[in-house]
Parts: C-alpha cells; sequence; structure tokens
C-alpha cells in the first residue's frame, strides 16, 4: 500500500475529498497511490499540507546506480 493512501486513510479522507480539499484531480490522487505518479511539485506540496505530512514522505525514494558517481568527499574529489 502507498504511504499516501495510508495517510489518506488514516485521515478518514475519499479520494475525491483528498482532491477536493489539496486542490487537484482525483485522477492525480489515483495515479500516486497505484502508480507510483509523480505530479507537480504545487500538488505534493498542496496534498502534503492536507495530509499533514512533509512533502519527501509522499515521494518515492531513488536509488543511485552502481555506475553513479558516489558525492565528493572532503576535498572535492569524486571517490
Amino acid at each position: 500500500m502507498s504511504k499516501l493512501r495510508t495517510e489518506r486513510e488514516a485521515s478518514g479522507l475519499t479520494r475525491e475529498q483528498l482532491a477536493l480539499k489539496a486542490e487537484t484531480s482525483t485522477s492525480t490522487i489515483t495515479r500516486m497511490e497505484l502508480s507510483g505518479h509523480i505530479p507537480s511539485a504545487v500538488a505534493v506540496a498542496r496534498i502534503a499540507k492536507v495530509l499533514n505530512v512533509p512533502t519527501d514522505y509522499l515521494l518515492p525514494l531513488t536509488t543511485r546506480s552502481a555506475d553513479a558517481p558516489t558525492p565528493a568527499g572532503p576535498a572535492g574529489r569524486v571517490s
């Protein structure tokens, strides 16, 4: 179950009610819950505000590719 759905249900809201309160479409909420769709930053911010959660909580975690360079170390070198 998605974090969004968990928080929405804990708040006692339907997808339609959340969409209305967050000034977005029901299809945006549905796509976020079912497929991990990431809408605009404005939509994420509005949804997070309604659910009283941080915006990054609603976004899926990203993983770094094994081929991607690691962040720069103290001397600015890439390890």
